[in-house]
């Protein structure tokens, strides 16, 4: 009989160690959002003002040893869209969605370079359009001269006769 208390003590000290040993090295999500954070150069006030969170959220999450609200993570999940939901509600899978991560300079230096092709559309356009009014005010500048010359020209045929 003593051996089969001294059993179950073992294995109820054995279970609360591994119970322990697993809650305290899991991370949280915001130990996984932190990871995610320093990879992506972002740090808690650049994130509190991007989702719209109070300030403070992440550091006091971080600090108190809190986690962050599914309300939190549901903002994360909305605007960095990159991150995978899995890994940072759970800690399974890679953190990020097999998509390749377009970085915010990245998608600036796209959009500026469609506004640089269409403003370069739009000059060759107008470019095309100047040298044609050109030619056409070229040509009537040369009607006018030719007339002008024709009136100069008819006195003096006119004299001459």
């Amino acid at each position: 009989m003593n051996y089969r208390i001294a059993n179950i003590e073992l294995i109820y000290i054995y279970s609360k160690y591994t119970l322990n040993f697993f809650t305290q090295n899991l991370m949280r999500r915001i130990d996984r959002f932190d990871k995610y954070m320093e990879i992506n150069d972002l740090n808690d006030n650049k994130v509190t003002v991007q989702l719209g969170i109070a300030v403070g959220t992440i550091g006091k999450s971080r600090k108190e040893g809190r986690d962050l609200s599914e309300r939190v993570v549901e903002k994360i999940l909305k605007y960095y869209q990159d991150i995978n939901r899995v890994w940072l509600l759970t800690g399974e899978g890679p953190m990020l969605k097999t998509e390749p991560k377009i970085s915010s300079s990245d998608k600036e230096s796209i959009n500026l370079k469609n506004n640089e092709e269409m403003t370069n559309n739009m000059l060759v356009s107008m470019l095309y359009d100047a040298n044609q009014r050109i030619k056409r005010l070229e040509a009537e500048i040369e009607e006018l001269k030719q007339q002008q010359g024709d009136a100069i020209d008819s006195p003096k045929k006119r004299s001459a006769i």
